[in-house]
């Protein structure tokens, strides 16, 4: 279930997750310990050596308000915790996040300003964006300061992660450069499993 995949997450070891050409990391309801310490030095060397991060959570930004890793990795500053507006617009895309057949438990959708970010969505009534993308290190990154599982319907759902998703996907130009990267900043163990990687994918 979601807190076993959560739990194996967090035990996960950098090289494990360097193997990844995508990671996509839910916090779910967690509004403490959203991403802890450990995981955002490994998330942090994941995207320094090209890897693509889809970090979702409505309590985010409030938990992670005081950690540089918000500005520096996720390009968002914390401005408060719950956006009136419950409707998101941007990039060809309009939909909700409360009722319909979505999770809805968003109680506490963060609201954020960008920094150095480029908004994908926003909330209505200009509360600011609901979605920012970014370079970090020789990566990418796209943070959503909500929880995508609270998006009203399955075609919504389907259409943002689309959209998030090819965003996302490095090419294999771009993959195969993130071999020596990864080599020097992270040792030969894990050079050794991305190259694995790269030949069986």
């Amino acid at each position: 279930d979601a807190d076993r995949a959560r739990e194996r997450a967090k035990e996960a070891d950098e090289e494990t997750l360097t193997a990844y050409p995508v990671i996509i990391y839910f916090t779910g309801d967690d509004y403490n310990d959203t991403i802890g310490t450990g995981m955002q030095e490994k998330l942090r060397k994941f995207v320094a050596t090209g890897g693509r991060l889809l970090v979702s959570g409505q309590d985010v930004g409030y938990d992670l308000k005081n950690s540089p890793f918000l500005a520096e990795v996720l390009h968002a500053k914390f401005v408060k915790d719950t956006a009136g507006a419950r409707e998101i617009a941007g990039s060809g895309l309009s939909f909700s996040i409360s009722g319909g057949d979505g999770a809805n438990n968003q109680k506490y959708p963060d609201v954020v300003e960008s920094v150095g970010g480029e908004a994908l969505f926003g909330y209505a009534g200009e509360e600011g964006p609901a979605g920012l993308f970014g370079a970090a290190g020789t990566g990418q990154v796209a943070y959503l300061p909500f929880g995508f599982e609270g998006i009203s319907t399955a075609a919504n759902r389907q259409a943002v992660m689309d959209l998030l998703v090819k965003k996302l996907t490095p090419t294999a130009r771009e993959r195969a450069a993130r071999l020596a990267p990864i080599t020097r900043l992270m040792g030969p163990v894990a050079g050794e499993l991305y190259r694995a990687y790269l030949v069986h994918y």
